[in-house]
């Protein structure tokens, strides 16, 4: 059986291993975008870089709704607004950067006004990428993680979770069938306790 100590561990890997994935996404443009020149290929690379985007905001803008949130709500003593700072010092960069790549044309296309755009924003995007997994290590202090874990890290992995892949065909994560619909149940129920100022629990 897991541990809370175990827990807070386990969660600071998987948003580890979130944030390579947009680490590794953004070197493979630093990368490949001075080689990409034939038209077809500036067309591929502009969606490759689109789709990135989508995926760092996507990340940040449930962190931003959810994660951060309920954090702050049951570990008031982590230091969650530094966080919420740094993203501020970057994602107008990546919406920039975002607007660029989807206007842009193959012809129009110039590394060196992407690098600019890169430049712009990766560096303070990457420290923030290194700087949270700290924070999320710190939950180990946390006295009520157990009802963070139940609260918002199920939810999280639920919301993430790709259903469309290959048409369906895996089940992940492995839970019982009725605990999805239990999970939005949930959130509905505080949803309304949220709007009406009531618990419908007792």
């Amino acid at each position: 059986m897991q541990s809370d100590t175990d827990a807070p561990l386990l969660m600071a890997t998987e948003m580890a291993l979130a944030h390579n994935i947009m680490i590794s996404g953004l070197n493979s443009i630093y990368v490949q975008g001075p080689n990409v020149t034939a038209p077809k290929d500036v067309k591929a690379f502009l969606f490759y870089c689109k789709a990135w985007t989508m995926l760092v905001e996507h990340h940040h803008d449930t962190e931003e709704q959810l994660v951060f949130p309920k954090v702050e709500a049951v570990c008031p003593k982590l230091d969650i607004a530094k966080h919420k700072q740094q993203h501020g010092g970057f994602v107008g960069g990546v919406q920039d950067f975002q607007s660029y790549v989807t206007i842009t044309t193959q012809e129009d296309y110039k590394w060196d006004d992407m690098k600019n755009l890169l430049d712009s924003f990766a560096p303070a995007m990457v420290e923030h990428l290194k700087d949270e997994i700290g924070t999320f290590l710190n939950l180990k202090d946390c006295d009520n993680f157990a009802l963070l874990e139940a609260d918002v890290i199920l939810p999280f992995a639920l919301g993430n979770a790709d259903k469309t892949f290959e048409n369906g065909a895996h089940e992940f994560p492995p839970l019982p069938f009725f605990i999805p619909y239990l999970v939005e149940y949930v959130d509905a129920i505080d949803d309304i306790e949220d709007v009406q100022g009531i618990s419908l629990y007792d």
